[in-house]
This record gives C-alpha cells, sequence and structure tokens, in this order.
C-alpha cells in the first residue's frame, strides 16, 4: 500500500524576488558597515563577525595535472627519481605558455631559488625543452645575493623562509612571475625544527595564503624518508605537516621495473588521486664552454592505474622477501657453519641441520655452503669416534683443499 505525501509547493516568483532583494540589500549595508567592530578611527581594520557568504568562491584553475591558487604544492620522493626533472618540465612549459588550463597559450615568468643545483643546471635543462636564451633572460630567473660585474659568477642562494616571502611577493608581482620553485624546500628554512609540527606550520601558512591569494604556483621539492612502512604520505620526510599543510602533495617514486610514477596523493578540494608515468629523454645542447652535452629531461607524463603505494607495496614485499633466511647470503651461511664447527670440532650433518634450522638456514644452504667454502675448507669425513655398526660421516674444517 502506497502512502501518498503532499509535495511542497513551489516558491512563487515574488517570493523569490524577495529573497534577492534582501539578499542585495544585505550586501549593500555590509558594504556600507564593514561588517565588524572598528579598532581604531581612521584605520580599516576590523573584527568580529562576518556572513561566510560575503565571501568569494574560486574554482579549480587547472595548470597541466597541478592546480594554481591553491596554496603551497609539495614533491616528494626518494634520492634519484627525478623529482627536480619533473618540475623543470612543467616549469618549461609555462614559460613558452604551452600548459594546459587556465594558462593556455599564455607564458609567465618562473623563479627558481636552489641549493642541490646550480643555475647553468636549470639553462641547460630549459634549453633541452626548447626554451630559447631570449625567453630565459625576460622570464627565467633565480634569487642572488650579489650583483657582480660577471652576472654568471654572481654568488646564489637560497631564502629565509617564511621571513623572505614578503620580499618574494614583490619581486614576482614586479617580473609577472607565476611559478616559484624551492629546490630543495627544506634548505629554503634555515633554523625550522623539520620535525616540529609547529615550526612547519609557519613557513606554509604564508607559502598558502601567497599561493591562494596570487593565484601561481608555489613549488617545494622535498626527499621521503628512508622506510616503505605506511602510504606515500607517510613516506614525506620531516614532521607530518609537510602533507597536512600544503594544499597539494604529489609523491614520485620508481617501481622495480624501472617504470617512474608520480601521484597527487592530496589535492585540497579533491577526493580524487590522480597517478601518472613520466618518462625521461636524452637532448642533447651547446653548453657556452663550447660542448655538446647529453641532458636528461622527462618529456612525456601520461595517466595510469598504477599508484605510488603500489610501488611502494611492491618494493616493501621484495625487501620482505630478501630479508627471509632462506634468501641469507652464501657467505653468510659459510660462516655461521664455519663458527659452529670451530665450536663443536666435529658435526653429523643431521645435528648441523638441526641447529641450521633455529637460524633459519636450509639443508640446501648447508651443502652449497661446503661447497663454496675455502681456508679454511669444509669436508666431510668418517666419523673416527663411531663404535657402530656401519659408517657414519662428520663434517669437519680442513685448512687443505680436499680436491688436491
Amino acid at each position: 500500500m502506497s502512502v501518498m505525501t503532499k509535495r511542497r509547493p513551489m516558491p512563487s516568483m515574488e517570493s523569490m524576488r524577495a529573497d534577492r532583494d534582501a539578499d542585495e540589500l544585505v550586501r549593500h549595508i555590509s558594504e556600507l558597515e564593514g561588517w565588524g567592530v572598528k579598532l581604531e578611527k581612521g584605520r580599516n581594520d576590523y573584527h568580529g563577525l562576518r556572513s561566510i557568504a560575503d565571501f568569494h568562491t574560486k574554482r579549480l584553475q587547472q595548470v597541466d595535472y597541478l592546480y594554481a591558487g591553491l596554496g603551497a604544492i609539495l614533491f616528494s620522493g626518494p634520492n634519484d627519481v627525478g623529482k627536480s626533472s619533473v618540475v623543470e618540465q612543467l616549469a618549461a612549459r609555462v614559460l613558452l605558455g604551452t600548459t594546459q588550463g587556465v594558462w593556455a597559450g599564455q607564458p609567465y615568468g618562473v623563479l627558481f631559488i636552489m641549493s642541490e643545483e646550480d643555475p647553468g643546471m636549470v639553462k641547460q635543462a630549459m634549453q633541452a625543452h626548447g626554451v630559447s636564451l631570449n625567453v630565459m633572460r625576460q622570464r627565467l630567473f633565480t634569487y642572488v645575493t650579489n650583483d657582480n660585474e660577471n652576472v654568471s659568477s654572481s654568488d646564489y642562494d637560497t631564502v629565509n623562509l617564511p621571513a623572505d616571502v614578503p620580499m618574494l611577493q614583490r619581486l614576482c608581482e614586479q617580473n609577472d612571475i607565476r611559478m616559484v620553485v624551492f629546490d630543495a624546500l627544506a634548505d629554503c628554512m634555515p633554523g625550522v625544527n623539520l620535525y616540529a609540527l609547529d615550526d612547519v606550520n609557519k613557513v606554509f601558512k604564508p607559502l598558502n595564503k601567497w599561493g591562494a591569494e596570487a593565484d601561481i604556483l608555489i613549488v617545494g621539492v622535498h626527499h621521503n624518508n628512508k622506510s616503505l612502512d605506511g602510504s606515500a604520505k607517510q613516506a614525506v620526510g620531516g614532521s607530518a605537516a609537510f602533507t597536512n599543510k600544503p594544499r597539494i602533495v604529489v609523491s614520485l617514486d620508481q617501481a622495480k621495473d624501472g617504470t617512474r610514477i608520480m601521484q597527487l596523493v592530496k589535492v585540497k578540494g579533491r577526493s580524487d588521486k590522480p597517478s601518472y608515468t613520466y618518462e625521461f629523454e636524452t637532448r642533447y645542447v651547446d653548453t657556452d664552454d663550447g660542448d655538446h652535452k647529453p641532458v636528461g629531461i622527462v618529456t612525456r607524463i601520461t595517466p595510469t592505474d598504477k599508484t605510488v603505494d603500489d610501488v611502494r607495496s611492491e618494493k616493501n614485499a621484495a625487501q620482505a622477501e630478501a630479508m627471509k633466511p632462506e634468501h641469507a647470503s652464501s657467505n653468510e651461511v659459510i660462516d655461521w657453519v664455519v663458527e659452529y664447527l670451530s665450536e663443536h670440532e666435529s658435526a653429523s650433518f643431521k645435528q648441523l641441520a638441526e641447529a641450521a634450522k633455529s637460524e633459519g638456514y636450509t639443508t640446501k644452504q648447508l651443502s652449497n655452503a661446503r661447497q663454496r667454502a675455502k681456508s679454511p675448507w669444509i669436508v666431510s669425513v668418517p666419523d673416527d669416534k663411531h663404535k657402530g655398526r656401519g659408517q657414519q660421516r662428520v663434517w669437519r674444517l680442513s685448512e687443505s683443499n680436499p680436491s688436491k
């Protein structure tokens, strides 16, 4: 038996207009009155309550696989996976105006603040990506602390975060810079305890505010810790603030088969975590010294179903398998047998097998150890202490090669 429910009547046009008019009136009053308590006459500082309805909502501004205007972006991964190369590939596209999304067709400036590479390495990478010297002179910058006559020998240096954020904001506004790269981010945080939540929070707070208000990409390159336990986010080195505070976290890793994977393991405002493979290609550039030098650059980024957590799980399983006793090195087993026979003088294979089992070694490993051992050699000889019927053999150590 169905139950009929009375449908709620649609609002009338008059009531809808009244709501709209009320919204306009409230907005008008808020502009006149300031919505707050004035702290001091003649100043524009207010505190108090304000309707959330008055705040502007923003759509995500996609720039290739990232989003501008959210805040700080962290690229983190183990050594030698190409974190800097991935960032350089995006920087080249920003310089050339070839990114997809809201910046499509519009080139912008890029600022590199570096501690692990000198600017000449970035220059070569940009050349390999097809960025001309003329474009670099107009739009590609680094931070220097010394203005020598020979600009190429000027001292380049890191900055002091968070104290230098206002200075960097001014420089970026003056030079139409829309992408800032801190490589490595931790080196730009002198005096900050990387494992102290509050200290790291103080660095990301102004970076997030700057990125959101200026609609730019603020990228920090960071290193993972050594552990394979936990998820990709948990692998990020230092305090949990390195993953909690950035608006976007990009994790990178390399699978056992050599495939490189990067994944957006965190994007504020989105629940999906897209993954991509990235591939390297070697291109040759002419250096200022007259060399024709090979440069490895990232040339292709392709969506994939494989995640960084998948890669870490595979590595973790392989590491656990390698640590099993049956995978112990042959030298390790030889050392154990030699030590055992040195202490007991001789032992039957059965005795050795029982003792080896408690150490996690197999009978096959024992046989291989006897065949491979040298100086001393491990030999199987008749047991001269055996009094019963038949012949029993024991293992002993020998200082001479039994095959000679």
